[in-house]
């Protein structure tokens, strides 16, 4: 599918949409990967569409998770940054918002030398973990 006829898709999908819909909803529906969905979104964003929309931390009933995350970009859109990292819950690459995140500590540990594989794998669009 093209981008052109995706972002045309996104706009009728969220506009004919009763209740928010998630990027994997999204994703699912036009058979992309979620981060396609995201930098589509930011695209439309960026065109002054009026998308709200929020990543992260809470699910649709309100709950919150506990993340060990390996973090190795931070991504500045329109309107907001978001953490690039590795997610050990999820076992992907996720982004995060900063501005979302309601406590931080450090782990302890280290993933030295693992940042370059990450940022290739996250630009090359994967979501295999480390090894």
């Amino acid at each position: 599918m093209r981008k052109m006829t995706r972002l045309f898709e996104i706009v009728q999908m969220l506009a004919a949409a009763r209740r928010p819909m998630t990027g994997a909803d999204l994703a699912e529906r036009l058979e992309v990967t979620p981060r396609t969905v995201y930098r589509d979104v930011a695209a439309l964003q960026a065109m002054r569409i009026p998308i709200e929309g929020e990543r992260g931390y809470r699910d649709e009933t309100g709950r919150t998770t506990d993340r060990v995350l390996r973090p190795f970009a931070l991504v500045y859109f329109s309107e907001t940054a978001n953490l690039v990292a590795w997610c050990e819950l999820r076992q992907a690459i996720r982004h995060f918002r900063p501005d979302r995140v309601t406590d931080a500590r450090l782990a302890g540990g280290h993933f030295r030398g693992d940042g370059a594989r990450l940022r290739k794998l996250w630009t090359e669009g994967w979501t295999q973990g480390p090894t």
